[in-house]
């Protein structure tokens, strides 16, 4: 029997190049969610995919304030998942939304609108495979939890923090089956040619600060764009753009350039440019906010401030804490000065500033504190211990600690200052990931979509034109083929387990 593979498609996705290719390789049915503004005509008449049917999204969410408790309670119980967790998670339905407020009752109904919708599309089609990308969103994360709570196995793209590596795995930040290699070949490796795998990630980050929303040109030329959707009366009627108005995304705009050249000033005023010499610490890394890293794999902790000040009460006295902002916080307007000096009163506790190099910290470090960062697996290729707040694909090392009690932080932070990082354990573990992986520099392939269809970064709802969708996956031609197979390999993994 032919495999049934559902997609979910919003603005035009990686996964859109994968599929177009997995077609050609591999014998299946395709079905498509798809959710966007402005490229709905580009879906609807083009041809580069024969779905079996596809469904718009959008036009099965309506903003009101209508919704059923009961159906809701209901839907917990049948797919065992926390809806105010998703909620909260969201960040335009809690938090970061800086155009409107949604109430309870507002949450309520989009979600169920959102429930009833996939149920109906997963009823109908029955998928063997769910084909997405990494969700950062309440709608692609409700859909990706029913599929699991069904059985339905899920792909996606992801990352396994190596330099210029992918994988595909049902959850961010884990290997499905880890112990059954795609390729048994691996040599063992040294020290600094371990460190290698490091370096290529953060010259792979540094490809996506360097791309990723930089350039005047498309900030203005999305500006205007922009501009254009929102004086469109039908713009609004989609709950993610409520309060979206031309007057109010004008003055929401010029605030938001006025408090982060403020907030710029104070962090190249007030933060630390260089490390004090002989001083023991340990090292925080404030992860980028918003985030899916804080809202969605570690919810618990996503207030950063008060996890410092868990930390900075867990040190041994003869400790400073060392807290460095993260490079790219400053595309997000950076955070609240307040914030700052939050963290600037607290007596063992020094800001950092961005731009002082990662390689020092981690020579002078005692071990790194993180919440689920890459710096905590890095700090190990660097022969010093880490703790994390949460699962992560590197937490089970017995060089890492997983803090699962917070009364437990001292005596945790003390263990582990005192922990050896052994060279064997660290080159098996990257013998898993180099054989459950495979070559793909991600952060340039994006940036190449970010640059031809969405304005460097700044607009997402755009027409998506045919001639550069064309010119774009010729040109990437043998890079989807190779993601492809890819995907083909996981299916028949889990075809495997499956048996």
């Amino acid at each position: 029997m032919k495999d049934k593979i559902l997609c979910w498609f919003d603005g035009f996705p990686l996964q859109f190049g994968i599929v177009r290719s997995l077609k050609d390789i591999h014998d299946c049915e395709l079905y498509a969610i798809i959710d966007v503004n402005k490229g709905k005509k580009f879906y609807e008449k083009q041809k580069f995919i024969k779905f079996e049917k596809k469904w718009f999204y959008r036009d099965f969410i309506k903003n009101d304030k209508s919704f059923d408790l009961d159906y809701l309670l209901n839907f917990e119980k049948k797919y065992g998942i926390n809806i105010w967790k998703i909620i909260y998670s969201d960040p335009i339905l809690y938090q970061y939304n800086k155009h409107y407020e949604f109430d309870r009752k507002e949450v309520f109904s989009i979600i169920e609108k959102e429930c009833r919708f996939f149920e109906l599309v997963l009823e109908e089609t029955k998928p063997d495979f769910l084909i997405l990308r990494i969700t950062d969103s309440s709608n692609s994360q409700l859909l990706q939890q029913m599929c699991k709570s069904l059985g339905i196995k899920i792909l996606t793209l992801g990352f396994p923090r190596f330099g210029f590596r992918a994988n595909i795995s049902e959850e961010m930040d884990v290997l499905d089956y880890e112990d059954d290699l795609y390729d048994k070949k691996y040599s063992s490796k040294t020290w600094d040619e371990l460190k290698n795998y490091l370096h290529g990630y953060a010259k792979q980050d540094k490809i996506l600060k360097e791309n990723f929303r930089t350039s005047k040109k498309d900030w203005l030329m999305g500006g205007f764009q922009f501009f254009k959707l929102i004086i469109d009366p039908k713009y609004t009627k989609f709950y993610r753009n409520s309060g979206r108005n031309f007057i109010k995304s004008i003055w929401v705009e010029l605030k938001l350039n006025l408090q982060a050249n403020s907030r710029r000033r104070f962090v190249n005023q007030g933060f630390l440019k260089k490390i004090k010499h002989n001083e023991k610490f340990v090292y925080f890394p404030l992860q980028l906010e918003p985030e899916r890293t804080l809202l969605i794999s570690a919810p618990y902790y996503r207030n950063q401030i008060e996890v410092i000040k868990n930390i900075a009460r867990s040190i041994p006295v003869e400790f400073f804490l060392y807290v460095k902002e993260h490079p790219r916080q400053g595309s997000e307007g950076w955070r609240n000065i307040d914030d700052y000096k939050e963290i600037l009163n607290l007596p063992n506790v020094r800001l950092i500033h961005p731009d002082v190099s990662n390689n020092i910290l981690l020579e002078k470090c005692s071990a790194v504190v993180t919440i689920n960062g890459t710096l905590g697996l890095e700090s190990l290729f660097n022969k010093k211990p880490s703790i994390v707040f949460a699962d992560t694909i590197y937490s089970k090392l017995s060089s890492v600690s997983r803090i699962t009690n917070l009364e437990e932080l001292p005596k945790i932070i003390k263990q582990t200052i005192k922990k050896t990082v052994e060279l064997e354990e660290l080159d098996n573990f990257a013998r898993k990931i180099e054989n459950n992986s495979f070559e793909l520099n991600t952060q340039e392939l994006e940036s190449k979509t970010h640059r031809l269809f969405y304005y460097g970064g700044f607009l997402f709802d755009v027409k998506i034109d045919e001639k550069k969708v064309e010119g774009f996956l010729n040109q990437e031609r043998k890079t989807f083929r190779k993601l492809a197979e890819e995907h083909v390999k996981k299916i028949q993994q889990h075809k495997k387990y499956l048996k």
